[in-house]
């Protein structure tokens, strides 16, 4: 920007510094490096009154550092997605660089955990009381007849190791018959013990036998898992507290030629889901690329489903060893 061309922009960008100069507001910021977070949730973890929250947000969010996104009856709040166009792109980008490399204090990182595991307790209270009415409910959403043919088409081709397979939430169980049929050993991870019931019912029905069953928190479960050829989560990102911290736990647990297939709904606005455990409304296929780009995960395959019922379905396959980036 030529500033000796236009007194306005000398306003302009003290506008933009006057955003961040605040200790506070930096702070925020670097919360909101990968994770969404409501009003309410960021008062708790800076504790202090939800007003003062407010102001500070509508600060960072006029000036383009922060956006909200609304999920059904709720406002997320996130660091603004960076525009090359933004005459301030460069000065954005270098602030967003420095508070990055800033550790924030061990009291802060404790209030953030303390926030995602309020997050994930009520998603598993929610599961261990209604597992029978979510096997229900989740057919008016996408069922694994809407999504399994396309998964495996999409997926068989790309595997290249076969040794150890993992699917997190695998509901009834449908897609865990296909894996024993490729993989030398799979594994299912639920923490409901109920749907984990529904998995094994299938699974012996069918005589299978072979596939290890545990019973735990993804974010626990997950540093037990390495080499990994095969990650799936079907349907289950939108449960989970942090589906960027998601990506991070999944990328470790991969064999360097390992993949992550992820099933998720695109962004919607029927906030009746939440009835049924969901935490999120879908997601961006920019932001599970972003996520998974940001642990060395590259897009190796990606496919959108038709609509069903308002909702449409998303298949984005990554992978460490990548053969190319669909971009």
């Amino acid at each position: 920007m030529d500033f000796t061309k236009n007194s306005e922009s000398f306003q302009d960008l003290s506008s933009v510094l006057k955003a961040v100069a605040d200790p506070l507001r930096l702070r925020i910021l670097r919360i909101l490096r990968q994770d969404s977070f409501g009003v309410l949730e960021l008062s708790e973890i800076f504790a202090m009154p939800q007003p003062g929250m407010s102001h500070h947000l509508k600060i960072l969010t006029t000036s383009q550092f922060v956006e909200a996104r609304r999920e059904g009856n709720f406002m997320f709040y996130r660091r603004a997605v960076l525009k090359k166009e933004d005459p301030f792109y460069r000065l954005r980008l270098e602030l967003f660089r420095s508070i990055d490399h800033e550790a924030y204090p061990h009291s802060l990182a404790q209030q953030v955990e303390k926030v995602q595991a309020q997050r994930a307790k009520a998603s598993l209270e929610f599961f261990e009381k209604h597992a029978h009415e979510f096997t229900e409910k989740k057919h008016l959403i996408a069922s694994f007849d809407q999504y399994g043919e396309p998964l495996l088409e999409g997926l068989l081709p790309l595997l290249r190791d076969k040794g150890k397979a993992l699917e997190v939430g695998p509901g009834e169980g449908e897609l865990l018959v296909a894996l024993t049929r490729e993989f030398d050993q799979v594994f299912a991870l639920d923490n409901s013990q109920e749907m984990r019931k529904l998995s094994r019912q299938r699974l012996e029905g069918q005589g299978i036998h072979s596939v290890e069953m545990l019973l735990g928190s993804f974010e626990e479960a997950m540093d037990d898992f390495q080499d990994l050829g095969l990650v799936v989560l079907s349907m289950v990102l939108h449960h989970m507290a942090s589906p960027a911290q998601a990506f991070k736990k999944l990328a470790k647990a991969l064999s360097p030629r390992g993949i992550v297939a992820v099933v998720e709904l695109c962004p919607h606005d029927q906030d009746w889901v939440r009835e049924v455990g969901d935490i999120w409304l879908g997601f961006s296929p920019e932001d599970l690329k972003n996520w998974a780009r940001d642990q060395g995960l590259l897009l190796l395959e990606s496919l959108f489903l038709g609509l069903k019922n308002g909702f449409q379905v998303q298949i984005q396959i990554f992978g460490n060893d990548a053969q190319g980036d669909m971009t």
